[in-house]
């Protein structure tokens, strides 16, 4: 009489990030706010604090991969991978820094040494 209905579960009432290509782009959003963070970190923190914090969020990464289904040495290539992308990120942003400060105080120095000869052109003219 009374017939056993079993709850379709359709794509709108399950999430965009639980099949695999809503873990996919979760994956690439993190990548790409990682590269960012590092980029950025590289101007202003030392390299042993940042190397600690690659190492944890890699670990956190890698962590979440192995429980995401993948094999624990997939899990741990997704880690080392995470981890050197992050420190070329650091790398890139020490850099971009070292070159904008140099380029700032040569533009400082030039304009600087530009004054100067314009006073004493007038004084000896």
């Amino acid at each position: 009489m009374f017939r056993h209905i079993e709850p379709r579960q359709d794509d709108w009432r399950r999430g965009p990030c639980r099949g695999a290509e809503g873990r996919r782009i979760v994956m690439l959003i993190m990548t790409l706010v990682a590269a960012v963070v590092s980029t950025a970190a590289g101007a202003a923190i030392r390299a042993w604090a940042f190397a600690i914090f690659a190492i944890l969020v890699a670990i956190g990464f890698g962590s979440v991969a192995f429980a995401d289904g993948s094999s624990l040495i997939g899990a741990f290539a997704s880690g080392i991978a995470f981890l050197v992308l992050m420190e070329i990120g650091y790398l890139a942003g020490v850099f971009l820094s070292g070159f904008a400060r140099r380029s700032a105080r040569l533009r400082q120095n030039s304009s600087a040494a530009d004054s100067v000869a314009a006073t004493s052109e007038r004084r000896q003219g």
